[in-house]
This record gives C-alpha cells, structure tokens and sequence, in this order.
C-alpha cells in the first residue's frame, strides 16, 4: 500500500469519526433544546403563582462596596467612577436606565457618608464632584 493510500484512508476514517461524533452532539442538543422548552413551560405557569425574585441589594452592602473601593483607590474619584466600578463588580447588566438607577444609590451614599464625616468632596469638571476619605 502506498503512502498516499495511506494518507487517504486515515482522513476518511477521521472524517468519518468526526461526522459521528457530530450527530451524537447534535441529538444531544435537541434534547436538551426538548427539555428547556419544557422547564420554559413549567416556568410559564409558576409565574402565576411565584413573585418576581427581588434582587436588590441593600443600602448597607452599597456602602461597605463603596468604602472598600475608596480605601484602595489611589486618587480622589467621581460619582461616576465608583458607579461604573460598582455596576463591574456586582455584574450589573448595561442598561442606561438602571446605570442611572445604580448612579443615583451610589450618590446617596457618598452624601450621606459626607454627613456623616467619612467622606469630602470637592468641585470637578463640569458638574461632577470629587470624593475621597476624610481622614487622608
């Protein structure tokens, strides 16, 4: 046997092994595809019965995140900033509407937090107001 008769019968027997192993993966995404529309069904009758999950943080976690965040920066920070950062760390889909939810919190927070003598803040660009620690 030649080395090209070789060559051939190996990439057709691989071949033929990957075009199995192809339509096994497939029938197994149809059945899973089979048991999503299912569970998707149930889903649609229990939201009847089952409140929305409330997913919210708490104001607490907002400001220990945004403390935690002001400790470890290494400059004064915006509003902005330490939104953005909050929205990246609790994995926070982008949506406009609810970034200017998360920003609003956040703004709160640092105010309160300047109440309360945590916390200073100073003009910036434009409308935006620095933050940082009061103790630094």
């Amino acid at each position: 046997m030649s080395n090209l008769t070789r060559i051939t019968n190996s990439l057709y027997a691989r071949r033929r092994r990957l075009v199995t192993a192809l339509a096994k993966l497939e029938r197994k995404a149809d059945a899973y595809r089979a048991s999503i529309a299912d569970i998707e069904a149930e889903l649609g009758t229990l939201v009847l019965f089952v409140p929305p999950l409330d997913t919210r943080r708490k104001p607490i976690s907002i400001t220990r995140d945004v403390l935690t965040y002001m400790r470890e920066a290494s400059s004064v920070l915006t509003t902005r900033d330490i939104a953005r950062w909050f929205i990246a760390k609790q994995a926070i889909p982008s949506d406009p509407k609810l970034r200017g939810s998360v920003q609003q919190s956040v703004g709160a927070c640092l105010r309160r937090l300047q109440k309360q003598g945590v916390l200073t803040s100073g003009e910036g660009r434009g409308a935006s107001v620095l933050w940082c620690l009061a103790y630094r």
